[in-house]
C-alpha cells in the first residue's frame, strides 16, 4: 500500500508538499526522516528536475512509471531489505546518496528512535553472514573459523594482488561481479570524499568473508562521518571484528565510534582490551580528552595507569614513558578548572581510588607523572592567576615560573589580557624570587617592569635587585627603564647615582641626546626648569651635543608644570622657529591651554598642527577633551572622546578627565553611564579611573559606598589600589566626623605595602584636630607634617649626607614629583596647625617646601597656600600682615590668570581666590573694615572671577553684621536669589547643594537679614534715612523682599515667664510637654491674648506687617482644626479618664495651676530659629498624635465609613462610653484596696 502511494504521487504534488509545509508538518516530516533515513538527500531527486526532462521531451508510459517507481524508492528505500539496493542502484543509476548532508556536530548520547544497533543486539549482517557461511558449507565439511575463513575460492580475486593486501585469497570460478564490487568499494575506501552511503551500500553487498577482510577499513572510513547513522552502523561493524584482529588504527576508530555514541564505559574496556590483546595503545589521547572534558576522573585514571604499566613492563629501563602523547590535550579549554576539579577529586569522591594508588608504586608513579604533566598543561594554556598561583607553589619549579609569566605577558602585550589580570601576577613573582633556585627571564624581568611601571615603586626596586643579582647588572635597556622610572619620580638623587654607572657602561650613549634625557627629565617633572635648562647646557658644553626636539620638548614640559601660561606659549614658538614641531610639543603647548581652560588657543594650536600633518595623538586628544570639560561643554567632550575612540585612539586618561568632570559637578549617574560606556569600547579602567570615581561617589556624600568599594579592591584585588585612594577617603571620612573610619583606613594603609603619603597624613591629623585636639597624640602627629618634609629634603640632596633609604621609603618620601602634585594639601595642613596653635611649625614647614621647591623662592606661591597663611596670620591677629599678603596673591594670581588676548579671565582660573577671598574676608570682619571687604569683592567680581556658595554667605553675613545691609542685599539678589525656589526646598535638590558652585541662598542667611529688615522697619517712622533705604531695597531686591514678606515668621517672642520665672524658647518645650490638656489650653488662650495685644501695638505704631492672606488665615486653620478634632476629641477623652483614676486613687497631681507670660517681645535671632525649627517637627507630632498612654499598645485603625463614624458609634458617645468604664476600673479599684 505504501509502495503504491507513493508511486501514484505526482510531481508537482510532490513538489508542493516539499516546498509548502506547516510547522506541524515540518516537525512531522523530521521526525520522520531520521527514523533509520536522517541520511538521505532528497535534493537531487525532487521532481525538479523530472520536470525538467519532461518537459524537454514527451516520455512514454514506462518512463512515467519509472519516475514514479523512482519516487517510491526514493522515500522507502530504508523498508527494502538490504541485498536489494544494489538491484536498485542498478536500476535506477540516479538513486541519490546522503553524502552532502552530513551533520558536523558530535552527539553525546544516542537518541530515541534511531537506527543505531545497540551494543549487545546481534546485527542482521551476522545473520546474513551466517546464512552464507552455511551455503559454502559442505555437509562432510565443518564450520569454518575466521581464520579458515580467509581462503577465498574466488579465481578473479586471486588474480589481483591489490584487493586484499593483507593476504591472497583462494580461487573460485564465479567471480566477474563480485570482483566489481570488491574493486569499487577499495576505489571507495581509498578516496577521501565523504561518500558514506556508498561504502555502506557496497559493503553491504558482500559475502561474510569478503567482508572480514575490509571490516577495519570500512570502520576508519566511517567513523570519519559525524552523523549518528554512520555512527551505529560502523559500530556495528566494529563489534564483529575480534580483538586479535584488531590494529592500531581500528581501534583508535572503534575508540571514537563509542565516544562519539557517549558510552565511555566501553571505550575504556575497549581500549584495555586493545592493550592486552595486542599490545596496541592508539586511541589515548581520544579517550584522556573525553574523560577530562566530562570530568571522569576514574576512567582517566584506569586509562593511564594501564598504559603507563603496559609501557613500563616493555622497558623497564625507562624512568618515565613519553608524554608526548598527552600533548594534544593542551587544545582542552579551562584546564586550570579541570586541574582543581582533577585534585578535589583525590582527596573527596577518589579518596578510595587514591588510596589504592598509592599502595601499589607503578600506578602511583603514574598518577604523579600525570598530575605533572596535567599542571604544566594547565600553565602552559594559560590558566587564570587563581589557580597559576597554587600550581606553581606545588611544582617549585622555575622552569614553569619563567613558562607561565612570559606566556601571560606575551599576551598582554597582543592585548589578549587586562590590566588587572596581570596585576594579579606580581605575587606570582613574589613567591617566584623566594625559590632557592630562582632564575628569572631576561623577558620576565622586563615584562614584570612593565606590570609595575611606575606605581608600584616597593616592586621595581626589587626587580632592579633581582636583574642585578641574577643577571650581574642592567643591559641598556634596563638602564633606560629605570633611569625613566626615577626621573617620573623626580628622584634626582636616584637619577644622579645611575647615571654614571650607565654611561660608564655604555659609552656609545654619550654621543646622542638620548643617552641625557632621564638627567633633563628629573627636573622638568618638578617644574624645575632653571636645572633643566642647566642640564641642556652641559650636555651641548662639556659633550659636546646639540639638543634634539625631544630634549626641548622635556624642557616645555617643565615649564608646563609651573603656572607661567605666556611663558610655554613664547617657548613653544622659540621651538616652532628651530625645529619642526612634532606631537609632543603640540601636546605640551595644548595641554597647558586646555589647563587654563582657554578653548580658543587650545583650538587654534590644533589647527596649527593638523595643517602641518601631524598625526593626532593621544596626548593632542586628552587636551582637547581638558579644554571642553574646563569650559563647561561635557557633551561636547564625550562626543570627541567617542569620534578619538573610533579612530582607534583608544586611551584610559582621556576618558578618566570626563569622569572626574561630571563627578565634580555630582552628576553621578552620568559618571556610571561613562564607566559602562567604557567597557563597550573596549577602554579598561585603571587606577585613576577607580579614583575619579571615588571622588565622584564622595561629592554626592556616598562615603560608605566608596569605602565598600576600596576593601573591595584591596581584598578581592580588582583594581591597583594606590595611597591616593586611601587618602581621598580618609579626608571624606574627616570631614562627615566619622573618625573611627579615618583611623581604620590608616591602619589598613600602614599594614600594606603602600607608603603613607603626605595627603593621608593630612587626612589623619584632620581627624584627630576635630575629634580631640588638646590631647598629645594630636600635637604629635601635628609634627609628622615636618618630619615628612625633612625626610623629602634628605631624599632631594644629591650629596652622601642624607638619611638612609629605609627611612625614606617608608614614606616615599622619595617621590618629589608625587609631593609636588599634593602642593594643595599643603594649605590644609598649615590651617590644622594653626587650629593647634603652632605656628613654629607653620615656619618650619615653609621653610622646607621652599628648600625642596627652589623655584618658589623667585615666584609666588599658588594661592590655596596663601590663602592658608592668611588665615595663620588671622589668628595670631597680624590683620595688617594678612592684608598685605592678600594684596601680593592678587597680584599674582591677577597676572597668570588673564587671557592672552587680554579680556577677561582664563576659563580654568575662575574659582583660583575663593580660599583666599573667604579667608580675607574674615581678615576685615575681625578688624571691621567693611570698605575694605565691598571693594574687594568688586574687584575680584569685575576682574572675572567667580566665588563659591560659601564665599558669598560670609562676605553678605559680614557685610550686614558691620552695619552694610544695603550692599547684602544687594550681592544677595544679584548671586544667590536667582537660585532660591522658596522656603521649602524640593529634596531633589539635596544632591545639587553639595556642589559649592550650586549659588542658592541658605534659609540661615535669609533669617539674619530678614532680622535687620524688620528692625529697620521699626525704626523708618523716626529716620529718613532708614525709610529710604527699604523703599530702595524694595525696589532694587524684589525676590529678596518676596522672601520677607512670605516668611511664617513676624514676631516671635525671645523670652518666656514661668510663674514669674524666666524660660527661653528652648526650656519652655519641656515645661509645655509636662501640662494637662486644660492647663495648655488656659496657656493658649493667655498667649492670643499677648499676640493680640502685641498686634495691636504694632498697628498703632504704623509698623504691621501686611495681613496675610485669606487661605493662610481662614481656610488653612480650617482645614488643620478639622484634621485634629478627632485627635483632640479621643486625647481628652483618655486624660480625663487618667484624671478621674488619679483622683480615686488619691494620687496628687504636681502641676497645679500654671500661668505663662510672654516678655520682651521681639525678633528672634537667627541662631535661635534656627535651633527651635530643628525641634519644631517633633513638638508638633507630640502635640498632635503621640497623645497615647506610655505603654500602651496602639490599636487598628479603623477605615472610615458611615457606620462606625455616624450613631452610637460618633467620637462623643465613644468617649462617653469610655468615661463610664473608666468610673468603673476606679471604683473597681477602690474596693480592691478596702479589701486589703
Amino acid at each position: 500500500m505504501l509502495e503504491r502511494t507513493a508511486a501514484n504521487l505526482e510531481s508537482r504534488s510532490l513538489q508542493r508538499v516539499f516546498h509548502k509545509t506547516s510547522i506541524r508538518s515540518r516537525r512531522l516530516h523530521t521526525g520522520f526522516w531520521q527514523h533509520g533515513a536522517a541520511a538521505i538527500d532528497l535534493s537531487s531527486s525532487l521532481p525538479g528536475s523530472v520536470r525538467t526532462a519532461q518537459t524537454a521531451a514527451p516520455e512514454p508510459e514506462t518512463k512515467q512509471l519509472q519516475s514514479n517507481l523512482l519516487a517510491s524508492v526514493l522515500v522507502l528505500d530504508f523498508l527494502y531489505p538490504k541485498s536489494t539496493l544494489p538491484l536498485l542502484r542498478n536500476l535506477y543509476p540516479e538513486l541519490p546518496t546522503s553524502q552532502y548532508a552530513q551533520r558536523t556536530a558530535i552527539v553525546p548520547t544516542r537518541r530515541a528512535y534511531s537506527s543505531i544497533i545497540p551494543p549487545n543486539t546481534t546485527d542482521t549482517n551476522e545473520a546474513d553472514d551466517n546464512n552464507e557461511k552455511t551455503e559454502a558449507t559442505t555437509p562432510n565439511q565443518p564450520g569454518r573459523s575466521h581464520e579458515t575463513a580467509q581462503r577465498y575460492e574466488i579465481a578473479d580475486i586471486a588474480e589481483d594482488p591489490t584487493l586484499f593486501p593483507g593476504g591472497k585469497p583462494t580461487v573460485s570460478t564465479k567471480a566477474g561481479p563480485e570482483l566489481q564490487q570488491v574493486r569499487k568499494l577499495r576505489q571507495l575506501l581509498d578516496g577521501k570524499g565523504g561518500h558514506f552511503q556508498d561504502v555502506w551500500d557496497q559493503y553491504q553487498v558482500l559475502d561474510n568473508d569478503q567482508r572480514s577482510f575490509l571490516r577495519g577499513q570500512v570502520v576508519q572510513y566511517l567513523s570519519r562521518s559525524h552523523s549518528i547513522v554512520e555512527t551505529g552502523r560502523a559500530l556495528s561493524i566494529f563489534r564483529q571484528i575480534p580483538p586479535k584482529s584488531w590494529d592500531n588504527d581500528t581501534l583508535t576508530a572503534g575508540i571514537i565510534l563509542l565516544l562519539r555514541s557517549g558510552d565511555l564505559p566501553s571505550a575504556v574496556e575497549c581500549f584495555k582490551t586493545g592493550l592486552e590483546t595486542r599490545g596496541l595503545n592508539r586511541g589515548l589521547e581520544y579517550l584522556m580528552a573525553d574523560a577530562i572534558n566530562s570530568k571522569k576522573w576514574a576512567a582517566a585514571l584506569e586509562v593511564w595507569i594501564s598504559f603507563y604499566k603496559d609501557r613500563i613492563k616493555k622497558r623497564p629501563d625507562a624512568l618515565a614513558p613519553d608524554l608526548a602523547r598527552l600533548q594534544q590535550l593542551a587544545s582542552l579549554p579551562a584546564q586550570g578548572a579541570h586541574y582543581f576539579g582533577f585534585r578535589a577529586y583525590l582527596v573527596g569522591e577518589g579518596a578510595e581510588q587514591f588510596k589504592k594508588i598509592r599502595e601499589d608504586p607503578v600506578a602511583s608513579l603514574a598518577l604523579s607523572s600525570f598530575r605533572k604533566f596535567f599542571a604544566n598543561m594547565a600553565l602552559r594554556e594559560p590558566c587564570r592567576p587563581r589557580h597559576a598561583v597554587v600550581i606553581l607553589e606545588t611544582l617549585k619549579d622555575r622552569n614553569a615560573y619563567n613558562t607561565y609569566l612570559n606566556t601571560m605577558i606575551d599576551r598582554w602585550m597582543v592585548k589578549q589580557e587586562s590590566r588587572a589580570t596581570m596585576e594579579r601576577l606580581i605575587p606570582i613573582y613574589q613567591n617566584f624570587r623566594q625559590l632557592p633556585n630562582a632564575q628569572p627571564a631576561i623577558t620576565v624581568l622586563r615584562g614584570m617592569f612593565k606590570i609595575c611601571f611606575p606605581k608600584r615603586s616597593a616592586r621595581l626596586e626589587e626587580i632592579k635587585d633581582d636583574w642585578i643579582r641574577y643577571k650581574g647588572g642592567l643591559n641598556q635597556w634596563g638602564y633606560e627603564k629605570f633611569l625613566k622610572y626615577y626621573a617620573e619620580r623626580g628622584d634626582v638623587r636616584a637619577v644622579k647615582e645611575l647615571w654614571p654607572k650607565y654611561v660608564e657602561e655604555f659609552p656609545e650613549v654619550l654621543q646622542s641626546p638620548r643617552g641625557f634625557r632621564s638627567t633633563i627629565n628629573v627636573y622638568a617633572q618638578l617644574g624645575d626648569f632653571e636645572n633643566a635648562k642647566k642640564e641642556m647646557e652641559k650636555m651641548a658644553d662639556e659633550y659636546g651635543v646639540e639638543p634634539d626636539l625631544d630634549s626641548w620638548n622635556t624642557y616645555l614640559k617643565a615649564h608646563l608644570r609651573t603656572t607661567d601660561y605666556d611663558t610655554v606659549m613664547k617657548l613653544f614658538d622659540d621651538i616652532a622657529e628651530k625645529h619642526e614641531p612634532d606631537a609632543y610639543t603640540y601636546a605640551h603647548a595644548m595641554a597647558m591651554a586646555a589647563k587654563r581652560g582657554d578653548l580658543e588657543t587650545t583650538l587654534e594650536l590644533f589647527t596649527k598642527s593638523q595643517q602641518a600633518e601631524v598625526p593626532i595623538s593621544v596626548e593632542m586628544g586628552l587636551s582637547l577633551v581638558v579644554a571642553y570639560c574646563q569650559n563647561g561643554l561635557l557633551s561636547e567632550a564625550e562626543s570627541l572622546c567617542i569620534e578619538l575612540t573610533h579612530r582607534k585612539l583608544i586611551s584610559e586618561a582621556i576618558w578618566n578627565q570626563l569622569i572626574n568632570f561630571n563627578g565634580v559637578e555630582g552628576n553621578i549617574t552620568k559618571v556610571y553611564e561613562l564607566l559602562k560606556r567604557m567597557r563597550e569600547f573596549g577602554v579598561e579602567w585603571d587606577d585613576n579611573t577607580y579614583t575619579f570615581l571615588l571622588q565622584a561617589l564622595i561629592r554626592v556624600n556616598q562615603i560608605h559606598p566608596a569605602y565598600n568599594l576600596l576593601k573591595r579592591g584591596v581584598e578581592e584585588k580588582l583594581f591597583l589600589v594606590t595611597p591616593a585612594h586611601f587618602a581621598t577617603i580618609m579626608a571624606a571620612a574627616a570631614r562627615n566626623k566619622e573618625y573611627e573610619l579615618v583611623e581604620s583606613l590608616f591602619r589598613r594603609m600602614q599594614q600594606s605595602d603602600l607608603p603613607v603619603t603626605f595627603s593621608a597624613w593630612v587626612a589623619l591629623v584632620a581627624a584627630a584636630v576635630k575629634r580631640k585636639p588638646g590631647v598629645k597624640r594630636t600635637q604629635n602627629l601635628a609634627k609628622e607634617f615636618v618630619a615628612y618634609f625633612e625626610k623629602a629634603v634628605a631624599a632631594a640632596k644629591t650629596t652622601e649626607e642624607s638619611i638612609p633609604d629605609e627611612e625614606i621609603e617608608a614614606t616615599d618620601a622619595s617621590n618629589l614629583a608625587r609631593l609636588r602634585a599634593e602642593t594643595k594639601f599643603l594649605g590644609r595642613a598649615i590651617t590644622l596647625l594653626t587650629e593647634l596653635r603652632d605656628f613654629g611649625s607653620v615656619e618650619e614647614l615653609m621653610g622646607l617646601f621652599v628648600e625642596i621647591f627652589p623655584q618658589f623662592k623667585n615666584q609666588q606661591l599658588p594661592p590655596d597656600i596663601m590663602a592658608s597663611l592668611i588665615r595663620a596670620l588671622n589668628y595670631d591677629q597680624r590683620y595688617s600682615e594678612a592684608i598685605s599678603l592678600w594684596d601680593k596673591t592678587w597680584e599674582s594670581a591677577f597676572a597668570s590668570s588673564r587671557k592672552r588676548s587680554g579680556g577677561g579671565i582664563l576659563t580654568g582660573t575662575e574659582y583660583s581666590l575663593s580660599r583666599a577671598v573667604d579667608a580675607v574676608a574674615t581678615t576685615f570682619k575681625k578688624a571691621i573694615e567693611p570698605e575694605l571687604l565691598s571693594k574687594t569683592v568688586d574687584k575680584v567680581t569685575d576682574a572675572g572671577f567667580k566665588l563659591t556658595r560659601q564665599n558669598w554667605v560670609r562676605i553678605i553675613r559680614d557685610l550686614s553684621d558691620m552695619g552694610r545691609f544695603e550692599r547684602a542685599a544687594y550681592w544677595c539678589e544679584k548671586m544667590l536669589m536667582p537660585g532660591w525656589q522658596g522656603w521649602a526646598t524640593p529634596r531633589r535638590n539635596a544632591l545639587m547643594m553639595l556642589n559649592t558652585r550650586t549659588l542658592k541662598p541658605p534659609n540661615s542667611l535669609l533669617y539674619r537679614l530678614q532680622h535687620k529688615w524688620i528692625e529697620m522697619r521699626k525704626m523708618a517712622a523716626w529716620s529718613p534715612d532708614v525709610s529710604r533705604v527699604l523703599s530702595t531695597f524694595e525696589e532694587k531686591c524684589p525676590r529678596l523682599h518676596h522672601a520677607f514678606v512670605t516668611s511664617e515668621i513676624q514676631s516671635m517672642p525671645t523670652a518666656y515667664l514661668v510663674n514669674g520665672k524666666e524660660v527661653s524658647p528652648g526650656e519652655l518645650d519641656k515645661v509645655l510637654q509636662s501640662l494637662s490638656y486644660h492647663a495648655l489650653l488656659k496657656v493658649k488662650e493667655a498667649l492670643l491674648r499677648e499676640l493680640q495685644k502685641e498686634t495691636k501695638r504694632e498697628q498703632n505704631l504704623g509698623v504691621a506687617s501686611e495681613p496675610l492672606r485669606d487661605i493662610d488665615n481662614k481656610t488653612w486653620k480650617e482645614m488643620l482644626h478639622s484634621r485634629v478634632r478627632r485627635y483632640a476629641a479621643l486625647w481628652h477623652s483618655r486624660r480625663n479618664a487618667n484624671f478621674e483614676l488619679d483622683q480615686a486613687l488619691d494620687v496628687p497631681n504636681p502641676s497645679g495651676d500654671i500661668t505663662i507670660e510672654a516678655k520682651a517681645m521681639g525678633s528672634e535671632q537667627p541662631d535661635d530659629q534656627v535651633a527651635r525649627e530643628r525641634f519644631s517637627y517633633w513638638n508638633a507630632f507630640w502635640d498632635r498624635y503621640d497623645q497615647r498612654v506610655h505603654g500602651e499598645k496602639p490599636r487598628p485603625k479603623i477605615p472610615y465609613s458611615h457606620e462606625n463614624h455616624h450613631g452610637e458609634k460618633t467620637w462623643t458617645l465613644t468617649a462617653e462610653n469610655r468615661k463610664q468604664m473608666a468610673k468603673k476600673r476606679a471604683e473597681r479599684l477602690r474596693r480592691q484596696m478596702f479589701d486589703d
